[in-house]
C-alpha cells in the first residue's frame, strides 16, 4: 500500500479479510531519514500490522528513490529484523 495511506485505518479496515504490505514514507525515512526515523517508522508500521489477522509483511509505501544509499536500505532492512517481534 502507498505509504500516504494511514497504516492504521487500513489495517483496522482490513483487519479480517487482506493480508497488508507497507507502508514505510520510502523519501522521508528511508531515503532522507536518520536511523532513528527509519526504526520510528518501522515500529509504527509493525504496531499497525498486528491488528492484520490474514498477515502483515513490512514493505517500503512505494519504489525506493534511486538517491537511496545502502547504508539507508540496510537500516532499514535491520530496524525490520529488530523490531519484527515487537
Amino acid at each position: 500500500m502507498d505509504n500516504e495511506m494511514d497504516i492504521d485505518e487500513t489495517c483496522e479496515f482490513f483487519a479480517d479479510s487482506k493480508m497488508i504490505a507497507g507502508n514505510v514514507a520510502p523519501v522521508y525515512a528511508i531515503c532522507n531519514g536518520t536511523q532513528e526515523n527509519i526504526e520510528d517508522e518501522v515500529k509504527r508500521c509493525i504496531l499497525a500490522g498486528k491488528k492484520c489477522k490474514k498477515g502483515f509483511m513490512l514493505t517500503p509505501g512505494y519504489n525506493l528513490p534511486l538517491a537511496t544509499t545502502d547504508e539507508k536500505i540496510d537500516m532499514f532492512l535491520n530496524a525490520g529484523r529488530k523490531y519484527s517481534f515487537i
